[in-house]
């Protein structure tokens, strides 16, 4: 079962509100494709009960859905923090977009700290006359073809497409026309040239069970690794999401075109 938590805190007018317990809620959902509890909690007092949430939770207490920061350490549960699903979207509109742009037209840089972009660099050789892969991991990578190693992130800076394989914390240095791909929301203000994260479409029932208060691609996310949703990374995402608004892979693609 996906768990989503929302806890948010009550106005205190008097100190009768302030002695009133927490009021917990829960909303069950069954559709064919998963199995949903959503957890709200309206608290009065210094803290949540976050006993009283825990028990709700059962063995799902270290897997639970809800925003950053409202889990304190020690309080029990754990946030659902994985990302795989947005990584295989950002793959998947990579790939669709450099499908339908000539062959060997763009160079492409790689920023893979951890080196768990291995495999999926593989699967760019044919579409680059240059690959360079910025890492610290350099054992993880044999120079073939095309693809040749950095030490640092501005070596990847007259590349044509950038892909970052970690949360951007810092400005990313791209030449005019280049376009950043990563699956993480980044720290800092970026330009609409940055990518960050990637709408999958669902089916209209799917979609009727995510929360208000709960981001819908994090949302897909959790049900994608925890609900063994595993056709869901088949899918071209909707949309592609950058600072300024949602751009189509259409749009991106003719950009891309236009700059080859």
């Amino acid at each position: 079962m996906l768990i989503t938590l929302n806890i948010e805190k009550a106005d205190k007018k008097s100190l009768a509100s302030f002695l009133h317990e927490d009021v917990i809620t829960t909303e069950y959902h069954n559709i064919p494709e998963i199995a949903t509890m959503n957890i709200n909690c309206l608290y009065y007092r210094r803290k949540p009960d976050y006993n009283r949430i825990l028990s709700l939770c059962g063995n799902d207490y270290d897997r639970v859905l809800c925003k950053e920061n409202i889990l304190p350490k020690n309080c029990g549960l754990e946030r659902f923090c994985d990302n795989t699903l947005n990584i295989r979207m950002m793959e998947n509109a990579i790939l669709y977009i450099l499908d339908l742009i000539p062959k060997n037209s763009l160079s492409i840089g790689i920023s893979d700290p951890k080196g768990v972009s291995r495999e999926f660099c593989r699967k760019l050789l044919k579409y680059s006359y240059r690959i360079t892969v910025a890492t610290e991991m350099k054992n993880y990578y044999p120079v073939i073809g095309a693809l040749t190693l950095a030490d640092t992130v501005q070596d990847l800076y007259n590349c044509d497409m950038i892909i970052h394989q970690d949360i951007i914390t810092f400005p990313v240095l791209h030449k005019k026309g280049a376009f950043v791909f990563t699956a993480y929301p980044p720290e800092i203000k970026t330009d609409d040239k940055v990518i960050y994260s990637y709408r999958t479409p669902v089916s209209k029932e799917l979609l009727s069970i995510i929360p208000k208060n709960t981001d819908r691609q994090y949302f897909l996310c959790g049900a994608y690794s925890l609900c063994n949703l595993k056709e869901l990374e088949q899918k071209l995402p909707e949309v592609c999401i950058t600072s300024h608004g949602a751009v189509t892979l259409d749009y991106l693609k003719n950009r891309m075109y236009s700059e080859a």
